[in-house]
C-alpha cells in the first residue's frame, strides 16, 4: 500500500483544537517548525472565560509578532477601554479570531461544529491533510473528581454509566471518523487509565476506540490508526506496550513542573512517516525560581479587614513565633527549629514591603531578566509590561501558615507536612488535625514551591485556593499569581488570560503546558517530513 504524505512543501497544515481551553496545545502546534508548519483554523470550547482567552489570542496572532502588544490591548487589560473597543479598532483581525475560536459545547452543537470543521478545513475535509487535537474533559477520570463522585455514588446518587463526562472522549472520536485526520493528539489526566466504568477499565475501551474510530461509532472498519506513546522508539514499545507507556513525564522534556499526562498521538495507517515514532529529546527542566524570580515582588492582599500595605504588615507582626513553636510539644518540629524561629522572628519585625504592592491585571515590568534560552520562549526581551500579576487575598492565619511553610522550606530544602506545623497553627478542623498526626490524608495541604527544584503539577485546583502554592520567597507571604502560574505552564508573557482572577487560575490549571504542546507538535513534523 502506497502511504501518503501529511503536506505540501511550504503550506501550513489546518489544525482543529477541540475541547481548547485557553489554547495551550494550540499555542504550542502553532510555534512549532518557527510557525510554518501547523496553522489552526477552528478551536472550539465552551467555557465562556477561556473562549474569551482563547479568541484573543486567536486575535493576537493576526498581528507580526513584534506587535502582538498594541498599545490598544494595554488599555484595554488596564480597563481604560473595552473588550468590544479593543477589538473594533482592528475589525480584520477581530473576524479572523471570532472565525477561528468558536463558543460551542460539543456534544450538544454537533451539527454547527461538524459543518464549521467542513468549511474550514475545506478540501483537506476530503483527503485528511489536517491534524486533530484536544483533551476531552477530565473531571470524571481525575482522582479528586473520582474521589467526590465516589462520596455521592455511596449515597446512590451517582453511576459512572450515567455520567456523560466519561464519554466526551466519543465526541472526540466522531470527528476523527468522519473527517478522517492524517494525525490526531489526545491528552487527558493519569486518572484516565486507571478509571472504570461497569467494572471495566476504561483506558482499554478509548485506545481501542481510538485505533479503530469508525468501528466504534458506526461499525465500519475502513479506517485505522497507529497510537504512539509520545517519546518512545518504535524499537522501544515491545517493551512497554501497557497503556502506562503514554504517560509523559513534562519535566522530562523542560517544562517547569512535574506534570504527567497521558497523550496519545494516533496516525493513519495510510500515511507516511519514519519508523522511529513520535520522539522527543529529553531536556533539563528549568527550575522555580529561574522561570518566576524576574516578575515584579508581591505582598498579598488581606481578608477580613481593610487591606493596605500597614496592614499586611500588621498580620504578619501578628505571630508570636516562639511562642508558637515551642508549644508544639509533640516532638517533631524540625532540629533546625531554632534557625526557623530566628528567621520568622527577624521577617515579621523587618519584613519589607514589595514596592509593587498587591500587583494589578497590567504592570510595568522590571529591569531583572531571566535566562536566555526562557527569554525566547516566553518572549521577555521585547515587552516592558506584564499581564495577570495580582495576589490573591489571605486571612492573617493563613499568612502565617504560608510564612512558616516558606522559612521551613528555604532552611531545610523540602515542603513541610501538617505534621512539621505547630499546632496552634494547623487550620481549625478535623482532617487537619488527623493528617498531622498520621502524616496521611491531605498532608502536604500547604506546599511551598521550592526554588530550586520544578514546581508540584498546577491543576485546576489552584482556583480555589493557593495552599499548594505558596512561593518560595518568605517575604513575599503569598501564594503564586496567575502569571506565575502561567510561566510555570510555559504561556508566553504575551498571552493574556480574560475573565475573572479565579476562572483565570481555572484556565491555566486546565491547560496543556504550550512548550510541551511545542515539543509535541516539532516531533510529529519531523515524523511527517514536515520540518520546515
Amino acid at each position: 500500500m502506497r502511504r501518503k504524505n501529511l503536506g505540501t512543501k511550504g503550506m501550513p497544515i489546518p489544525v482543529i483544537d477541540l475541547f481548547a481551553g485557553p489554547g495551550g496545545l494550540g499555542e504550542g502546534f502553532s510555534r512549532a517548525c518557527g510557525g510554518k508548519a501547523f496553522k489552526t483554523v477552528l478551536s472550539v470550547e465552551m467555557d465562556p472565560h477561556a473562549h474569551a482567552t482563547l479568541e484573543l489570542r486567536a486575535m493576537q496572532r493576526q498581528f507580526p509578532e513584534h506587535k502582538r502588544v498594541p498599545d490598544e490591548l494595554v488599555a484595554f487589560m488596564n480597563g481604560f477601554i473595552s473588550r468590544e473597543e479593543f477589538y473594533a479598532r482592528f475589525p480584520n483581525e477581530a473576524e479572523s479570531a471570532r472565525k477561528e475560536a468558536l463558543h460551542r459545547e460539543l456534544g450538544r452543537d454537533n451539527d454547527e461544529i461538524h459543518r464549521l470543521i467542513g468549511k474550514r478545513l475545506g478540501a483537506r475535509a476530503h483527503d485528511g491533510r489536517w491534524v486533530l487535537i484536544g483533551g476531552p474533559p477530565c473531571q470524571a477520570y481525575s482522582l479528586a473528581g473520582r474521589a467526590r463522585n465516589s462520596r455521592v455514588k455511596r449515597s446512590g446518587e451517582y453511576r459512572p454509566e450515567t455520567d456523560r463526562r466519561n464519554f466526551l472522549y466519543r465526541e472526540y472520536l466522531k470527528i476523527i471518523a468522519r473527517f478522517k485526520p492524517a494525525v490526531f493528539v489526545m491528552e487527558n489526566v493519569k486518572g484516565m487509565l486507571s478509571s472504570e466504568v461497569g467494572g471495566a477499565a476504561m483506558c482499554y475501551r478509548i485506545i481501542n476506540d481510538l485505533e479503530h474510530p469508525s468501528r466504534a461509532v458506526d461499525g465500519d472498519n475502513s479506517l485505522e490508526y497507529e497510537l504512539y506513546p509520545v517519546g518512545k522508539r518504535i524499537g522501544d514499545l515491545s517493551e512497554d506496550s501497557s497503556p502506562s507507556s503514554f504517560i509523559v513525564e513534562c519535566e522530562r522534556y523542560g517544562v517547569p513542573q512535574r506534570r504527567h499526562r497521558v497523550i496519545i498521538v494516533g496516525i493513519r495507517k495510510d500515511f507516511q512517516r519514519t519508523k522511529k515514532g513520535i520522539v522527543l529529546v529529553p531536556e533539563i527542566p528549568p527550575k522555580c525560581r529561574d522561570v518566576i524570580y524576574d516578575l515584579p515582588r508581591l505582598r498579598s492582599r488581606l481578608t477580613g479587614r481593610k487591606d493596605s500595605d500597614s496592614a499586611w504588615r500588621d498580620a504578619i507582626r501578628g505571630a508570636d513565633w516562639r511562642a508558637l513553636l515551642g508549644l508544639g510539644g509533640r516532638g517533631r518540629l524540625p532540629s533546625s527549629y531554632a534557625d526557623i524561629v530566628e528567621r520568622l522572628n527577624a521577617l515579621s519585625t523587618r519584613m519589607p514591603l514589595a514596592r509593587s504592592g498587591s500587583g494589578s491585571t497590567f504592570m510595568p515590568r522590571t529591569t531583572d531578566a531571566i535566562p536566555v534560552k526562557l527569554d525566547r520562549w516566553y518572549g521577555t526581551a521585547g515587552m516592558d509590561c506584564i499581564f495577570n500579576h495580582e495576589t490573591r487575598a489571605h486571612m492573617a492565619s493563613d499568612l502565617h501558615r504560608y510564612l512558616f511553610a516558606a522559612v521551613y522550606a528555604e532552611i531545610n530544602g523540602v515542603s513541610p507536612k501538617l505534621a512539621d506545623f505547630p499546632f496552634e497553627l494547623l487550620p481549625d478542623h478535623r482532617n487537619a488535625f488527623l493528617s498531622s498526626m498520621t502524616n496521611r490524608l491531605f498532608a502536604d495541604r500547604f506546599r511551598v514551591q521550592l526554588r530550586h527544584e520544578p514546581a508540584t503539577t498546577i491543576t485546576s485546583h489552584i482556583s480555589k485556593d493557593g495552599h499548594g502554592y505558596i512561593h518560595y520567597d518568605p517575604s513575599q507571604c503569598r501564594a503564586l499569581t496567575v502569571r506565575e502560574a502561567a510561566r510555570l505552564q510555559t504561556f508566553p508573557d504575551d498571552y493574556c488570560f480574560l475573565g475573572p482572577r479565579t476562572a483565570q487560575y481555572h484556565q491555566v490549571g486546565n491547560a496543556v503546558p504550550p512548550y510541551m504542546a511545542f515539543k509535541i507538535a516539532t516531533a510529529i513534523a519531523k515524523s511527517m517530513g514536515l520540518d520546515m
